[in-house]
C-alpha cells in the first residue's frame, strides 16, 4: 500500500524511470499549462522560494507568469517556468502531477477516468505495451484510499475553474476512477 505522498513519488519516480530520455526527443507541448499542486505540496513549494498561482484562496499552481509583466489567466497552456532546454529544472522537487505525467485525469460525462495523454512521445511509445497499462493501473491500485481520495478531490477543485475551449488533450482511458 502506499500510504504517503513521498511513497507515491517514489513510486512514480521509479515507474517513469526512463521517461527524461524520451522528452529530449519530444515535440508536444504539455509540459506547459497550468501545472496543480496538492494541498500538501504547496508549503514545500513556498519553503523552496518558488512562485505560487493561488485561486479562490485553495487551488495553487506552479507560477507561469514568472517572466511577463501581466498576468494573463486566460491564456492556454502558458509555458512552465521551470521546463528549460527540454528538461525539468526542479526535477527533484516536482509536483505530483508532473511525476504522474503521461497519465492524468479526464472527468468526462460526469465520470473521472485515469488516462494516457496521446499525443505525449513517451505515450505514444507505450500506448500499445498492455504490460505498461496494466503496472500503471497496479500502481494507481497500491494508492491508499484516504490519499487517493485527496488527490481526486484536487482534481475536480482543479477541474471546477479550468477552461479547455479548444477540448481536452487527446487520450486513452486507462479505467473509471471510484470516487
Amino acid at each position: 500500500m502506499i500510504d504517503t505522498l513521498q511513497e507515491l513519488y517514489v513510486c512514480l519516480d521509479d515507474f517513469f524511470k526512463d521517461i527524461s530520455e524520451v522528452c529530449t526527443r519530444c515535440s508536444y507541448d504539455d509540459c506547459m499549462g497550468y501545472i496543480w499542486l496538492l494541498p500538501d505540496e504547496v508549503a514545500n513549494f513556498y519553503e523552496e522560494g518558488l512562485s505560487l498561482l493561488e485561486v479562490n484562496d485553495s487551488i495553487f499552481f506552479l507560477n507561469p507568469f514568472l517572466e511577463e509583466e501581466d498576468v494573463d489567466i486566460t491564456r492556454l497552456k502558458p509555458k512552465c517556468p521551470y521546463y528549460k532546454n527540454k528538461k525539468c529544472v526542479i526535477r527533484n522537487l516536482r509536483p505530483f502531477i508532473c511525476r504522474l505525467y503521461p497519465l492524468n485525469f479526464v472527468l468526462e460525462n460526469g465520470s473521472i477516468y485515469l488516462v494516457l495523454h496521446s499525443d505525449c512521445q513517451y505515450s505514444k511509445e507505450k500506448e500499445n505495451d498492455e504490460k505498461f497499462k496494466s503496472c500503471a493501473i497496479a500502481l494507481v491500485g497500491q494508492i491508499n484510499p484516504e490519499l487517493w481520495r485527496k488527490i481526486i478531490e484536487c482534481y475536480l477543485s482543479y477541474d471546477d475553474v479550468t477552461d479547455y475551449s479548444y477540448g481536452h488533450n487527446r487520450y486513452l482511458k486507462l479505467f473509471k476512477v471510484a470516487l
